[in-house]
């Protein structure tokens, strides 16, 4: 019965193009996650025979937008299974985790760890990097006093100020895991709104517009709050220019108003709307546009009517612009699958809109503009000069600008950042904006300014904490050399704090030889592996030639005690005796189908391997030769496997970790090599578990990373306690233990990467948990 519904819906769907596929499946509407990734296999196949698509060094055929779709399903995929139905998954956590913080199982008298930032929050571009970055900035905005103070906001790391001395802080690091696409400021006082979720990835659902009376030190709920069952996506938050009163937020569940600061809300307009400009000054007039129309409101968004005029079809995405220096002047930028539709002018207040050029593709990868790449719904921005109405800037890869209101188009940046023609900033753009005569471009490495209209940029990133990490690599050889594969921005050395971008891509999976720090294993998304012999300057593919494709995020591991075996995940698992040199499938089928999420050994009897798939372990004690199915007793039929961890001194005793929201099924333990299994999880918030770290010692402590901060316990505490005073309430994506520098380290997905001292040289205090909470005064019920 699922197979022929399968094909029914392949059918449907089989004329849509690529880019208006992907922009479905990211749509919210009362969809599933398996379906949509049936349809994606489908149709993805169907692509690659018809459109190869541009060839490049780290990926390899390229379908414009399906890379940031799978991000997007490797992020559900734990949090929505079995049933694969979507949520609001941060509505989720954020309910749960107060939930446990107004439980017993809170020790308020034993909270341990004394975390710290170890950045990057500055990074260079190495001599294999070509698209280095800090993270993805959403959006951004401007202080109207002093506007030398500048806001962004960030998918997963919540909104940032820089003030007037260039310093970056973050406002919201107590607010479990949010994302930021909206930002509005008062003209006069200290209030601030901001919608939260990240619009344009996904990732982080909207929990509705949150407001701040004192400029980001403490914040409420308004009157628009979405729960767990509300799978709405936020893309801006407009505030009328001479009104503070009156809001708009732009959702793809349609345009919310309020007239009295958020108090109160009311749905003026149903749709998927993306973008919305007020008319400059103290104008009734407003724009709004959804995935393929133009609205207009000539009683400050109250009511609203669509704008007929002769567009484009086969639009997915729409970006609007105003300018004050032609209050009467309107730009719409139409995008579709096959890149730029064209750019249309109005003069009259949106009332009529005519074309100014469709040529060259301003969204594609290419410098010239000839190709046909697209990934609007993913990106696009637009920004007309508050001096010069006829001076456009446009953002999808790369930037351009028109000085002749559209007619004809020049790049001003670039996406390869060694590419010396051009300026640089970080390819995928989400947000132009001018602040007087200075240019501002958000993407997905960071932040940029040009003085010149885009003719030379440069990054105001540093001092940014928002790289979101998938997974980090340290050596006993240099305390503080840390290797991390990253989301958007590749892979990276960290040397205090600052990164070395040494290669691009997603990064995944890293090693270091702890014999020979200069031979260096970075991996890229879906199971590319590249091997270093001089500390990151420059790498080789060294991936198992017949080991097909690896998740989203392949694992591999090292060796403890010779670094020239490595052990690698795709569906079997792959065995390297001579350094990567050549690989030999040593599970020849015995681990059975999908791909591997996990893989663990023991550093003191490495013949102990422990792989896991999504709902599967398999154990083998003779290095490889033959493996069991140890999964019996394990709720696999209610939460997937995250991680695994080893102790170092004895290899039949390990922890299994799971993602979702069963709150009985979060940390599994044996110390019998899997044969039974104890059920440890009582005492953790019902948050998903990404990764599990060992403590040494005879205490046999464990730590836990999950969506919201990190949980210890060992044999003498009676529950487990958080562990995470100094930290983020962030998503904690890996775990690591130095144990010569006696530290913890941390890869967030958003925040970057910290450290604390482990639990025993960190005396447990009282911790400030439920003060600092108190800076959110919200009603979590509506979350519920």
């Amino acid at each position: 019965m699922r197979t022929m519904f399968i094909l029914l819906f392949v059918a449907v769907f089989s004329m849509i193009s690529a880019q208006e596929h992907f922009e479905w499946m990211l749509d919210f509407e009362e969809q599933n996650l398996y379906k949509i990734q049936d349809l994606s296999k489908n149709y993805l196949q169907k692509m690659r025979s018809s459109e190869p698509g541009k060839k490049t060094k780290s990926t390899g055929t390229k379908i414009p937008g399906y890379k940031q779709f799978q991000r997007w399903a490797w992020f559900m995929e734990d949090r929505v299974y079995p049933s694969g139905d979507l949520f609001n998954t941060i509505a989720k956590s954020w309910y749960e985790y107060h939930a446990y913080l107004q439980s017993g199982n809170v020790r308020t008298n034993a909270f341990g760890g004394s975390w710290t930032a170890i950045g990057p929050s500055s990074y260079k571009l190495g001599m294999s990097g070509y698209n280095g970055g800090l993270g993805r900035v959403n959006c951004i905005a401007f202080d109207h006093k002093d506007k030398s103070i500048v806001y962004i906001g960030t998918p997963s790391a919540g909104l940032w100020k820089r003030d007037s001395r260039g310093s970056w802080s973050c406002l919201t690091d107590e607010l479990p895991t949010t994302g930021i696409s909206g930002i509005a400021l008062a003209n006069e006082g200290n209030t601030m709104f901001v919608l939260t979720g990240d619009g344009d990835g996904g990732n982080t659902n909207s929990i509705g517009v949150l407001k701040s009376a004192d400029r980001g030190n403490s914040w409420v709920d308004t009157g628009l709050m979405w729960g767990v069952k509300q799978k709405v996506r936020g893309y801006k938050l407009a505030q009328h220019p001479q009104n503070d009163q009156l809001l708009i937020a732009v959702t793809s569940a349609g345009l919310f108003r309020s007239n009295d600061a958020g108090e109160n809300w009311q749905q003026v307009a149903k749709g998927n709307f993306r973008d919305l400009e007020f008319q400059p000054g103290a104008s009734q007039m407003a724009y709004a546009a959804t995935t393929n129309k133009i609205y207009r409101s000539q009683d400050k968004g109250a009511t609203w009517s669509e704008v007929n005029s002769s567009f484009p079809g086969g639009t997915n995405r729409i970006a609007l612009a105003v300018s004050p220096a032609d209050k009467n002047v309107v730009y719409a930028l139409f995008a579709g699958s096959r890149g730029y539709l064209g750019l249309y002018r109005s003069t009259d207040s949106g009332a009529t809109f005519r074309k100014r050029s469709s040529t060259p593709n301003l969204l594609g990868y290419s410098e010239v503009g000839n190709d046909t790449s697209s990934q609007s719904w993913y990106d696009l921005a637009l920004a007309v000069s508050p001096q010069n109405a006829d001076i456009v800037h446009s953002g999808g890869v790369n930037t351009w600008r028109s000085d002749d209101g559209g007619k004809t188009w020049k790049i001003t940046s670039y996406w390869v950042e060694s590419n010396t023609n051009y300026g640089y900033t970080h390819a995928d753009i989400h947000a132009l904006e001018y602040n007087g005569t200075t240019l501002y471009c958000g993407s997905d490495g960071g932040i940029y300014e040009s003085t010149d209209r885009g003719e030379n940029w440069q990054s105001i990133s540093d001092g940014l904490q928002i790289m979101q990490i998938y997974k980090i690599a340290d050596t006993p050889q240099d305390p503080y050399l840390i290797y991390a594969g990253a989301q958007d921005n590749g892979s990276n050395r960290i040397t205090g704090s600052e990164g070395t971008h040494v290669f691009g891509a997603d990064g995944g999976t890293c090693a270091i030889d702890h014999r020979n720090s200069q031979n260096v294993y970075i991996a890229t998304q879906n199971g590319g592996m590249y091997k270093s012999t001089n500390n990151g300057d420059s790498f080789r593919s060294v991936k198992p030639s017949s080991a097909g494709s690896g998740a989203w995020v392949t694992p591999y591991v090292m060796h403890p005690q010779n670094s020239q075996t490595l052990f690698a995940g795709y569906t079997d698992v792959w065995r390297t005796t001579n350094a990567a040199g050549s690989w030999k499938n040593i599970s020849q089928g015995q681990v059975g189908s999908g791909t591997a999420r996990a893989i663990a050994i023991c550093k003191e009897n490495a013949n102990y391997i422990y792989v896991a798939k999504t709902t599967k372990i398999y154990r083998s004690s003779n290095a490889g030769s033959s493996w069991s199915n140890i999964t019996k007793d394990l709720p696999t039929g209610s939460a997937q496997i995250t991680s695994i961890a080893v102790s170092d001194t004895d290899p039949k005793h390990l922890w299994i970790t799971f993602s979702g929201y069963s709150a009985a099924h979060k940390i599994y333990q044996s110390k019998d090599a899997g044969n039974t299994w104890k059920n440890m999880s009582s005492g953790l918030p019902n948050l998903p578990v990404h990764t599990a770290a060992s403590e040494p010692g005879e205490e046999n402590g464990v730590y836990v990373g999950t969506d919201v901060g990190i949980y210890y316990r060992n044999n003498t505490l009676q529950n487990w306690i958080p562990f995470s005073n100094g930290l983020p309430k962030i998503i904690v994506k890996d775990l690591r233990i130095h144990a010569q520098a006696r530290k913890l380290r941390a890869g967030t997905f958003g925040r970057g990467l910290w450290e604390s001292n482990l639990y025993i040289d960190a005396p447990v205090t009282r911790s400030e948990e439920k003060q600092t909470m108190t800076r959110y005064q919200g009603s979590i019920e509506k979350l519920k």
